[in-house]
């Protein structure tokens, strides 16, 4: 008779439908940060959908008279949205190596302490490699991963680098990148 793999039969049960936690941290080279909880699934394995929740830790400016220094101070805000993307899983022995692309959009509101409160509109794009380990009846699963994020804010809270416009009600739109890691159940 012939030897029997018992990774054979995971590779069907990995690359079908399966749903996915993740916690995901993103650092914009020393600037931003944000910390995101994604909930998904894997729609035949390839196409990847689902919600997400960040929190956004951002360096903001308040604009003060000439005689007056400019006011920074750290803002943090919650953002809620969903996100869309792809992925081609490789089997590798036991493991399952996962090359992706999401794009996502969330908005939410800034808490700014003595800064007027405001509103942030966040929108992401992400490419990383996780890595699946088989763990019980989940597969553990490591990421690291380029993002690349569009931000916009009310120009009253000037996000990093610091700039001052003269449309006060105008939006202030910043672009952002950085690596981030994630860490994360399949099942």
């Amino acid at each position: 008779g012939k030897r029997f793999d018992p990774y054979a039969t995971r590779i069907v049960t990995n690359l079908d439908s399966r749903n996915h936690l993740h916690l995901i941290y993103d650092n914009y080279f020393g600037v931003n940060q944000q910390i995101t909880v994604r909930m998904g699934h894997d729609w035949g394995g390839y196409v990847i959908t689902g919600v997400q929740v960040s929190v956004l830790l951002v360096d903001a400016m308040k604009e003060g008279k000439m005689s007056e220094p400019l006011g920074y101070q750290t803002c943090a805000g919650v953002l809620f949205g969903g996100y869309l993307g792809g992925q081609v899983p490789i089997q590798v022995g036991k493991y399952i190596l996962v090359p992706n692309i999401t794009q996502g959009a969330a908005g939410g509101f800034l808490a700014t302490g003595s800064f007027e409160n405001g509103y942030a509109i966040n929108t992401d794009t992400r490419i990383g490699l996780n890595w699946h380990m088989p763990f019980k009846n989940c597969d553990l699963v490591l990421g690291l991963h380029y993002a690349l994020d569009l931000l916009w804010t009310p120009d009253n809270l000037s996000i990093t680098p610091y700039k001052a416009q003269e449309d006060k009600n105008a939006l202030n739109h910043y672009l952002q990148h950085g690596i981030g890691l994630s860490i994360g159940i399949a099942f």
